[in-house]
């Protein structure tokens, strides 16, 4: 509880609810104020050619990860987002992985989770599938060796490059 801890810290009471608020204000702002990040678009663009489906397994409310992506003009392409309002266990469980593999119609094995968080991570694995481990300002200093593969950026590599590689991680 970081609120108690500055609170014995400090001496003082604080709004828990203000703190709360004024914090996920700020993340939103950052959010929001952040690019999409490089590759993102190309990979979109790429999996429309492959004719390979898109999800979205999200351990954060459904109402904020359709609004985020409608705010960013990518709710179109993705024609699955499975959320915690969706599961009875949020990541690191596997149950989003599981819940989006089945809506798309795909077995785990034949799918790739590009993850940024090990609690992302370890979910797809759990889950079965193959995860690619793309860290943020946050988790890039997170171990994430636990991923198949790790890319600082999806720009470092094609889609249809990932696809032969989780083929070759998979046996195929």
């Amino acid at each position: 509880d970081v609120i108690q801890h500055l609170q014995d810290l400090t001496g003082l009471l604080f709004d828990r609810r203000k703190l709360r608020q004024g914090r996920r204000a700020k993340y939103l702002r950052l959010v929001e104020e952040s690019p999409v990040l490089d590759g993102v678009l190309d990979y979109i663009e790429a999996a429309a050619g492959l004719e390979l489906g898109l999800a979205v397994a999200s351990s954060s409310d459904g109402e904020w990860v359709r609004g985020h992506l409608q705010r960013r003009g990518l709710a179109n392409f993705f024609g699955i987002v499975r959320t915690r309002d969706d599961v009875a266990h949020a990541k690191p469980e596997p149950d989003l992985f599981l819940a989006a593999v089945d809506a798309l119609g795909v077995r785990p094995e034949d799918a790739v989770a590009i993850e940024d968080s090990p609690n992302g991570i370890t979910s797809a694995k759990r889950a079965g599938l193959f995860c690619v481990a793309v860290p943020n300002q946050m988790t890039r200093d997170m171990r994430l060796d636990h991923a198949d593969l790790r890319l600082e950026s999806l720009a470092d590599m094609s889609l249809a490059q990932l696809v032969d590689r989780a083929n070759a991680g998979h046996g195929r």
